[in-house]
């Protein structure tokens, strides 16, 4: 049995991306030498990827549980459970379990990730983040 999404929930962690996001572009506005050799800006870039890896799995997972009772306990497996119910874009998402092995490796390994690479995924994706938030807001304009 379908539970009613909570909009307000969803729309703050909207919210939180949207902010993270904002951080992010605004160290990216930076050149890379100078992001590069800031610890702070580099900590900062990580812990803004960290919190919109989270926002995301949050709205997935509960737009997952409250629609269709699923719950899921890791975030590839959200990943894989909302291309099965063709939640959003499947490319789109197919991009995020990329994502979501580098957070893994932020939280977990962080001083194994060259701050090159992270720079450079950093701004591929930002049109992913992006294109999650207008999927996600169209989604709940979209529920009854």
């Amino acid at each position: 049995m379908a539970l009613e999404i909570d909009r307000e929930r969803l729309s703050r962690y909207l919210l939180k991306m949207e902010e993270n996001l904002k951080d992010i572009e605004e160290i990216l506005a930076s050149p890379d030498e100078e992001i590069v050799s800031s610890s702070r800006d580099m900590k900062a870039l990580k812990y803004c990827l960290i919190e919109i890896a989270e926002a995301m799995a949050n709205t997935l997972q509960h737009s997952l549980a409250r629609k269709w009772g699923k719950v899921v306990d890791s975030y590839l497996g959200l990943i894989d459970e909302a291309m099965r119910r063709k939640v959003m874009d499947r490319d789109l998402l197919a991009r995020f379990k990329f994502f979501f092995r580098f957070r893994d490796l932020l939280v977990h390994r962080y001083w194994d990730i060259d701050d090159r690479t992270l720079l450079e995924n950093t701004r591929k994706g930002i049109q992913d983040f992006q294109g999650f938030m207008r999927e996600t807001q169209a989604w709940i304009k979209g529920l009854r």
